[in-house]
């Protein structure tokens, strides 16, 4: 059951949801010099663009780390960062700006 799609409208008057598109990563490309990673052609969503949690300010705080960071919530089966999966994570493209995904915590899968 998806209870997100259940409460969408709630969410979506207090945030609207924002479109964006995104570039799912497919592998790498070794045949040149420089290993390039590959991406599916672009696909455009709805997503709602939060502000990342206390929580995970903190957690993002042990890494050192000076990135703009931000929490974007899809429905969909989206990668993030996994090197066990050998996958390099997705490009998101918001507000003209293209945005790496580094985690997904909370992985929604129908299957």
């Amino acid at each position: 059951m998806n209870l997100h799609q259940i409460v969408r409208s709630a969410i979506s008057s207090v945030n609207p949801d924002q479109t964006i598109i995104i570039k799912k990563y497919i592998g790498m490309d070794n045949s040149g010099t420089y290993a390039v990673p590959q991406y599916a052609e672009p696909v455009e969503a709805i997503a709602q663009v939060q502000p990342l949690t206390s929580d995970d300010i903190k957690f993002l705080n042990s890494f050192n780390q000076s990135s703009l960071m931000k929490a974007m919530y899809i429905n969909g089966d989206w990668s993030g960062l996994d090197r066990v999966d050998e996958s390099g994570g997705d490009i998101i493209v918001w507000n003209n700006k293209s945005w790496y995904v580094t985690s997904v915590p909370e992985g929604f899968s129908p299957t």
